[in-house]
């Protein structure tokens, strides 16, 4: 449907032509562009004196090098491609809308609140999709998603340190540069809500395995109220590196990293996380109700069109349909490839 010309409805159609190339990005991104900067890479260190070192992921400089690789291809071009398309929409997002006056003790607690009841609500939904996963795997032979990095854990201090650097650091904050701040700010000028449903939409997707999709999109989802709520992605950056060092910390922890005594705190560590996740699985419904009865994930509507409305519109759009059904197919081709 073509909505009149001067509408809002109208407005947000243009705009969601640019989220269908966003989508675009990351699916050309993830099929084409990375395999032709990794291949080019690859080529140059082979020719480079030494260069056979960093080929070998069991060798400290080729670990590093790897995880280098996978986190310049991955963040590269889609922050210059899309800073490119919503360069317009940024620049007059900051003259329409004037971000809240940061209280610090106001936003840090709102930002804890939300922390934790995004990650209990992302962690409700891994479990279901865990069960989900193992039903159709013994029903129907679907094979289980791989962990990420399972095939080069870190072995040592310098690894593990390294891994940790770029897992945590980087990452997260690539990742919230596009989605709650390039991806998210455009969106505001309709409404909150949506800018924050469609951006957990895409970061969900972008992660390209099904077994991620409601727990990357539960979690993004409370990342993009932080954002929206403090005026600002420097929270939802911090949310999010806490949340990938939790995971370093437990997930991707090495039996040693050469160092009795620091073996000894990381894994003393690892199992006081364990228990504050335990805990957290008793005290997130009670954060969650918290969260509903002092109106933090009630936002602003500027458009006048319902919300409903505003993200129908914006998922309708032909070229992000398309992307979506293209992103599916290649999560699927990537499960079974893993075999």
């Amino acid at each position: 449907m073509k909505y009149p010309e001067g509408t809002p409805e109208h407005g947000l159609q243009r705009l969601a032509v640019k989220y269908g190339g966003a989508a675009a990005v990351f699916v050309v991104n993830d099929t084409i562009v990375q395999y032709i900067m990794i291949a080019i890479m690859y080529i140059v260190a082979a020719v480079m004196p030494g260069g056979s070192t960093l080929l070998d992921t069991k060798t400290d400089a080729g670990f590093l090098f790897t995880l280098l690789i996978n986190e310049i291809t991955s963040y590269t071009v889609p922050l210059a491609a899309l800073y490119a398309v919503f360069y317009r929409e940024l620049k007059f997002e900051k003259t329409v809308i004037e971000p809240p006056e940061l209280k610090y003790k106001r936003y840090f607690g709102e930002t804890v609140l939300l922390y934790l009841g995004g990650s209990f609500a992302a962690a409700c939904a891994g479990i279901a999709t865990n069960y989900v996963s193992f039903f159709l795997n013994s029903l129907l032979g679907i094979p289980e998603t791989k962990t990420a990095f399972s095939g080069m854990m870190p072995q040592n201090l310098f690894c593990y340190v390294s891994f940790f650097i770029i897992i945590c650091i980087v990452g997260p904050v690539c990742e919230e540069i596009i989605f709650r701040h390039i991806l998210l700010r455009p969106l505001r000028r309709y409404g909150d809500m949506t800018a924050a449903v469609i951006t957990a939409f895409m970061f969900g997707l972008t992660h390209f395995n099904f077994d991620q999709f409601l727990y990357t999109f539960a979690f993004g989802f409370f990342l993009a109220v932080v954002a929206l709520r403090a005026g600002s992605v420097i929270p939802a950056i911090l949310c999010h590196v806490i949340n990938n060092a939790v995971a370093v910390l437990t997930v991707y922890l090495p039996d040693s990293v050469g160092v009795p005594e620091l073996d000894s705190f990381l894994h003393a560590l690892a199992n006081t996380i364990n228990i504050l996740d335990d805990i957290l699985m008793f005290v997130g419904i009670p954060v969650l109700i918290l969260i509903v009865l002092t109106r933090l994930l009630v936002m602003k509507n500027r458009s006048g069109i319902p919300v409903s409305k505003q993200i129908a519109v914006v998922l309708s759009d032909p070229l992000l349909l398309v992307s979506v059904i293209l992103t599916l197919v290649i999560t699927f081709v990537y499960l079974y490839r893993s075999e």
